[in-house]
């Protein structure tokens, strides 16, 4: 995954709904965007393990886990795995 699964800022849906909750004074990118993007990442990785003999690799690659301060809420909503920045390590897991 090259960057985390946000939606487009300029979608229509996306942007009343912001606007709505701007307007209303509520924390629209921690209650509603992050939630949505955090949503389909845990999405992605259902659709990579299907039964418990599957076993695959989900990387990461948006830098922003590691340098925005909701990097951390986001890999703590992911389902318990092994996680590494090692390269050699996703090599040794498919050798």
């Amino acid at each position: 995954i090259d960057k985390l699964p946000f939606d487009p800022p300029d979608d229509p849906v996306h942007e009343a709904r912001v606007a709505q909750m701007k307007a209303a004074g509520e924390n629209w990118f921690g209650t509603y965007v992050l939630p949505q993007a955090v949503l389909r990442l845990k999405q992605g990785i259902g659709r990579l393990l299907r039964t418990r003999e599957d076993r695959g690799v989900m990387a990461i690659l948006d830098t922003r886990l590691h340098t925005k301060g909701y990097g951390k809420m986001v890999l703590d909503a992911m389902p318990p795995a092994k996680r590494t920045t090692n390269i050699r390590d996703v090599e040794r897991f498919f050798a």
